[in-house]
């Protein structure tokens, strides 16, 4: 796999919550594009390309965040996967992956 950068910190605050290698795909099946639930792909524009080629709507591809103490971030709509997710004292309703 590609090694890829951390997001950018924000100075001392605490980071409450990391996601990696979000997708957000619209169309049948999203999952069948991504091996076990993770979104770490070699080639995410390649990657993103295949998608679209097999009639789906990529609308975010390899979106990697933090969110840290204070903040509030949403991510609309009604699927998306998330490959790597760490975060404190959150459940997850979808059993994603969360520490």
């Amino acid at each position: 796999m590609a090694e890829r950068t951390k997001a950018p910190s924000r100075g001392k605050k605490e980071v409450k919550l990391t996601c990696r290698h979000i997708w957000k795909v619209y169309g049948q099946n999203p999952e069948q594009f991504f091996q076990a639930g993770s979104g770490d792909v070699a080639d995410p524009h390649a990657h993103a390309q295949h998608v679209r080629d097999n009639g789906h709507i990529v609308a975010a591809a390899d979106v990697s965040f933090d969110v840290h103490l204070g903040e509030i971030f949403v991510i609309m709509g009604s699927t998306f996967t998330v490959a790597e997710q760490d975060s404190k004292n959150i459940d997850d309703p979808f059993n994603r992956e969360l520490q």
